[in-house]
Formats: structure tokens, sequence, C-alpha cells
């Protein structure tokens, strides 16, 4: 299997990210100023940098310094992120934490979460 860069590229992933978080959000009728903060995969300073803009700022520090420290994990960089989140007081019992993530398939998932 090999990636097609070109359609990888040009998914746009973070705006995907964003309007399926915005619908989840609704949802549970909060907005994006209710969640504490935004977890997302460590894949690349790239990638988090469009998913922070996003996301007006609110990924955690976490991510790139989990990333920078252990790399792309795959499916374990949620639950390294979300216990750094939790270790280091950053999210408190009771805030709203939002998760978020894409595929190497034009794939998309969120998941909100209450610490």
């Amino acid at each position: 299997m090999q990636l097609d860069k070109v359609r990888y590229d040009a998914f746009p992933k973070a705006a995907t990210l964003r309007q399926m978080s915005d619908k989840l959000l609704e949802r549970a009728g909060l907005k994006l100023s209710d969640v504490a903060c935004v977890l997302c995969a460590n894949i690349s300073a790239q990638d988090e940098a469009a998913i922070q803009e996003a996301f007006e700022g609110k990924v955690s520090s976490v991510c790139g310094s989990n990333r920078e420290s252990h790399g792309h994990l795959l499916g374990t960089d949620f639950p390294l992120n979300y216990l750094s989140l939790i270790e280091n007081g950053s999210a408190k019992q009771g805030e709203y934490v939002l998760g978020v993530s894409h595929g190497m398939g034009a794939t998309a998932a969120v998941i909100l979460l209450r610490c």
C-alpha cells in the first residue's frame, strides 16, 4: 500500500475536524469556548499547526511535547496525551476535552470527554 500524497494533502483535514466538532458540541449544547482544550494525534508539527489554527489555539501543549519526546504512537497518542493532560493538571474534574483525529484514508473522528 502506498500513500497518495496529492489526495492526502488535498483532503481538508483540519476544516473537516472543526465542522464535525462544531456539530458534536452543538448536539451537547456547548461551544468551543466551553472546552478546556483540544487533544490531537501526534502526527506532525505541520498537522498540529493546522489543527491549532482551526481550533483557535486550543490544542493542548501536551500534544507537541509528547510528539517531540515519543513521536507518533498511532492509537496510543490519545491515551498518552489524555494522561499527560490529567497528570499536569491542565484539565480539571468536570471540564470538557475535545479529541480530534484524521486518518490516511480521508477519515475523521471527534470525541467529547468530560474529565
